[in-house]
This record gives structure tokens, C-alpha cells and sequence, in this order.
């Protein structure tokens, strides 16, 4: 028997139809298209999936307005028999709004500690990510194929890169929000709940936003060098040429940040665990480069711990690298040998 999906669609919704394609290649049959104002489901579904985009324009919160639609009754009497519901990026907000997913708050209201060890983990993964790219730049063994090496399959290469920038964003994401949680811990549940859909909204359109638009630059040049305004061809021509120094300059910075992140994420752990001497001394040498630096003492004083942040990042991605590819032999292939 056929697999039988839903697709959800709201005001606003934009990869609707990306998502039913999908969802039809790797099953082999078309999904049910659903307006969101569509009181009732098909009595028999396997799987009932929610797309991305800004249903309602996002006003108020993320998928508040939407959580409310008609169909969301539906969506919650199938979720309740165990029908599989994905929600993806904005989906995934209307799931939370209409009360689907309360993990992660549930998280620091029954084990708050835990939150702790979360940020420990992908501080551990931010680190490793940015140590093992300063060791490839250094001549080490590289893993998986690069922007300075033959490509000979584009389609597989570009896989690769985008898997592995979904993977890191990810984690940064689930980073933020964990921090946010511990924030606020606390805190009420619905102060907590107000805080976190701030907090995802902003990184959505912040972090994403900024990311799909420099993704799109090329797309942008090459479609500006068609007009017939020659300043329009002028500026796409720029556009077209600068991307990848563009996209190298922001490759390096980002090794810089995920080391500091991951370092800053460590020590603050550490701390909260008990364990205050590499914190201490961060914030030692800190305070000892801001009484000897005067007017500049802020700012010295913050990039003083922020680089003490990113070598202890690359301290602990270089345990993690050796452990991973040396011990544990994970992510060596047989050409590796």
C-alpha cells in the first residue's frame, strides 16, 4: 500500500511545493496538498508534514496565528493516533505554538541540569569543526573533499558543503537556544516560552536571512550583468567577481568564531560544573590586560578572553580530532591509509 502524506499549506508558506516533490520522489507517490483552512483531514494518513516559510507574515510569534488554523485540529487528532508530523523551520514553530513539541522547555523544567551538558556537547562539536579546518590549512590529513581540490562530481561536492553547513547551523542554533534556556531557567514557564520565540525569531531572520542572501549574491550579479543599465552591469559584474573572496574571507572568520564559541561555551560550562580554574584564569589574564591598558582596557581586555576562548576551542578540537581520526579511526577512508 502507498504511502499516503499531507502536506500543509499556510499563508505565507514558500517550500510547500519543494517539500511535495520531495516527499513524491522518495516515496513514489504524490502527497495530499491541504489549504490550511480545510476543517478536516483525510481519515487515513502516514504522514502529515509542515514547510518552512512565514505563515501569516510571522506576526505576533513564529507561527502563532497559524496554530490556530482550522487544520491544526486535524494535524493534532492524527499526531494523537501516531501519525509521524514534521514540522521544518517554520513548521516547526507551529508545532511548537500549537503545543506538538513542548521538549524543549519540558527540558528545564524536569531536568535543568542536563542543559548544561548540552552546551558542553556542542561546544565540544564547534571546536572539533574548527580545529580539524586549522589543521587542514596546516597540511594536516583532510577529510572529505575541499574547495582546493579537484572536484570531479559537483553535484556529490555541493551535497557535502550544504550537509555540512545544515549540520553546524544546526548545532549553533541549538546552541543559542540552550544558552537562552539556561538563561532564563529561572525564570516562569511562560516568561521562558516568551524568550525563546524571541530569541528563534531573531536568529531566523537574522542568522538565516544573512546566510540565504549572501548564498544568493551570485544569482543576484548574474541577473543584474542582464540589464541593460550599465551601472546595473557594473555592479552584478562586482558582485560575480567578489563572491568567492567574499565567501573565503567569511570561511576563515567563520573557523574564528566557531573556536571561540566553542572555547567560551567550555569554560562557562566548566564553571557551572564546579570546575573554575581554566575559567579563572581566562578571566584573570583578562582583568590583568585591563588594568594595564587604560583607555583601551574594554576592548583589549574583551579580545584578551575571547582568544584565550578560541585556543582552548582549539586545544580541545585537536584532542577530539586525534581521538576521532587517529584512535577511533571514524571518518578514514581506505585511500586515507
Amino acid at each position: 500500500m502507498a504511502l499516503r502524506a499531507a502536506v500543509i499549506t499556510f499563508p505565507g508558506s514558500n517550500c510547500d511545493r519543494d517539500m511535495a516533490v520531495a516527499i513524491e520522489r522518495v516515496t513514489g507517490t504524490a502527497p495530499l496538498r491541504v489549504w490550511h483552512a480545510d476543517a478536516e483531514l483525510p481519515e487515513r494518513l502516514d504522514f502529515i508534514a509542515l514547510p518552512g516559510g512565514f505563515s501569516y507574515g510571522d506576526y505576533l510569534r513564529s507561527g502563532a496565528m497559524a496554530a490556530n488554523s482550522p487544520v491544526m485540529r486535524g494535524v493534532k487528532q492524527h499526531a494523537e493516533r501516531g501519525v509521524p508530523v514534521l514540522g521544518v523551520c517554520n513548521g516547526f514553530q507551529v508545532l511548537t505554538e500549537a503545543g506538538l513539541l513542548p521538549g524543549a522547555l519540558l527540558l528545564s523544567w524536569l531536568l535543568p541540569s542536563a542543559i548544561v551538558f548540552i552546551l558542553i556537547l556542542g561546544g565540544c562539536y564547534l571546536s572539533y569543526e574548527g580545529a580539524e579546518k586549522v589543521m587542514e590549512k596546516l597540511g594536516g590529513q583532510k577529510h572529505g573533499v575541499t574547495v582546493e581540490d579537484e572536484i570531479t562530481d559537483p553535484a556529490a561536492f555541493e551535497k557535502q558543503r550544504v550537509n555540512g553547513a545544515i549540520r553546524t547551523d544546526l548545532i549553533l542554533s541549538a546552541e543559542i537556544m540552550a544558552i537562552t534556556l539556561n538563561e532564563v531557567a529561572a525564570e516562569d514557564f511562560i516568561v521562558r516560552a516568551g524568550v525563546l520565540a524571541i530569541v528563534g525569531i531573531g536568529v531566523t531572520l537574522v542568522v538565516y536571512g544573512s546566510v540565504a542572501l549572501i548564498v544568493k549574491l551570485d544569482d543576484i550579479g548574474l541577473h543584474l550583468r542582464e540589464k541593460t543599465s550599465a551601472a546595473a552591469q557594473a555592479f552584478g559584474q562586482f558582485l560575480v567577481t567578489s563572491v568567492p573572496y567574499l565567501l573565503t574571507t567569511l570561511s576563515f572568520i567563520g573557523t574564528i568564531a566557531m573556536l571561540w564559541v566553542g572555547g567560551g561555551i567550555i569554560l562557562h560550562s566548566l564553571h557551572e560544573l564546579g570546575i573554575h580554574g581554566p575559567s579563572d584564569w581566562a578571566h584573570g589574564l583578562q582583568h590583568t590586560v585591563e588594568a594595564v591598558t587604560g583607555g583601551l582596557s574594554g576592548i583589549l581586555g574583551w579580545g584578551t578572553y575571547a582568544a584565550l576562548s578560541a585556543l582552548t576551542g582549539l586545544a580541545l578540537g585537536f584532542v577530539l580530532a586525534i581521538l576521532i581520526h587517529k584512535v577511533f579511526k571514524i571518518g578514514i577512508t581506505h585511500g586515507d591509509h
